[in-house]
């Protein structure tokens, strides 16, 4: 069963209001339903929106609309590094020293959950760029750091399709230069 759409609006109470809307329709169609030319009409409408200093200094919510614009334009740099800045900033906001209600009202919107989910996608990014060992390795860091809180890591099986694409690898390089190496005597 598919997700629900997100219901269409034409009229909000303030930008924030239209950032909310446009971030979760550009979610709806770029990661439930796979459909990224609707997607890319949500993210030009919410790229408009993201001013120069917010571009310059983004919020982590800010950092992971750059990252998913990036990722539909196709920029999986600047997509990497968007994503990093996020994950930066919620390890961040964690370590801050806050008093206990600071603690709720921080984790309320960044939780740890979050902060694996977008190591995971950070991780994907990876892949897609090329560089399955940096995938890997920050898979591992998610799943260790979903240890430490107590938390289900949700990307083991990508984590596990990820190391048997790496031995496939291997193996098919170790492959070629048997063959290359016997095909030289």
């Amino acid at each position: 069963m598919k997700p629900k759409t997100p219901a269409n609006r034409r009229t909000f109470a303030n930008v924030a209001d239209e950032w909310s809307y446009l971030h979760l329709k550009l979610l709806y169609w770029m990661y439930d339903r796979g459909d990224y030319r609707k997607a890319k009409l949500f993210a030009r409408r919410l790229d408009k929106l993201i001013s120069a200093d917010e571009r310059t200094d983004p919020s982590i919510s800010c950092a992971e609309a750059l990252s998913l614009i990036a990722e539909l334009k196709g920029d999986l740099d600047r997509a990497i590094h968007f994503r990093e800045l996020a994950v930066r900033l919620i390890h961040r906001l964690h370590a801050l020293p806050h008093n206990p209600a600071q603690k709720a009202i921080a984790r309320r919107y960044y939780d740890y959950d979050d902060l694996s989910h977008f190591m995971d996608l950070l991780a994907i990014l990876y892949h897609d760029s090329g560089n399955l060992l940096k995938a890997i390795e920050v898979l591992r860091e998610s799943r260790n750091y979903c240890e430490d809180h107590g938390i289900p890591f949700d990307g083991q099986d990508l984590l596990d399709d990820y190391l048997k694409e790496n031995l496939e690898y291997k193996g098919a390089s170790a492959t070629g230069r048997t063959q290359k190496a016997r095909s030289a005597v």
